[in-house]
């Protein structure tokens, strides 16, 4: 899209009689706004830290910033940290209140070298999960909703180092 026109007239006279006069308009076309990286992981690490992580930017010609927001389990929105770096690909939430706890969601978001933010990216949540032991070969599983919406929630086994589905609901 372009701005509002830059609107100037110039009016030429020599010392007779002859002066011309023209109005010009520019247009300034303003930088892309641009589509942010994937979150593609989030990590409780401990009780008051949350491993972000994201995909590379995909073109960072006009970058100026990377913004991660924070969605608290009330909705409230926060701006809690900015990246310059555009190859930096994640960090550690260190101010969260009670990671294991609440649904926390982020989303980020790419400032362009206008200063411009465009859209944001699809967000992820941590889930809160707890279990129970109903007996010596069985445990009960519980968690919070994800979110509005159907989703499949998928419970994995870790053998060693890999994870294999061992159950999963909608």
């Amino acid at each position: 899209t372009y701005t509002s026109p830059h609107v100037f007239t110039v009016n030429l006279a020599d010392e007779g009689c002859n002066a011309v006069q023209r109005t010009y308009s520019i247009y300034v076309r303003g930088r892309k706004i641009y589509t942010p990286p994937d979150i593609i992981c989030l990590n409780r690490v401990s009780k008051n830290i949350i491993e972000v992580k994201w995909d590379k930017l995909k073109n960072v010609q006009y970058f100026n910033g990377l913004h991660v927001y924070r969605v608290d389990p009330n909705g409230n929105r926060t701006k809690i940290r900015s990246f310059t770096d555009s190859t930096v690909l994640g960090f550690y939430d260190s101010t969260v209140t009670d990671a294991y706890q609440a649904n926390i969601r982020y989303f980020l978001r790419i400032e362009n070298s206008c200063g411009l933010e465009g859209f944001r990216s699809d967000s992820l949540s941590t889930i809160a999960l707890s279990y129970s032991e109903i007996n010596d070969n069985s445990l009960r599983f519980n968690w919070t909703k994800y979110g509005d919406g159907p989703y499949k929630y998928i419970l994995e086994k870790k053998n060693g180092s890999t994870f294999s589905p061992t159950d999963s609901t909608t």
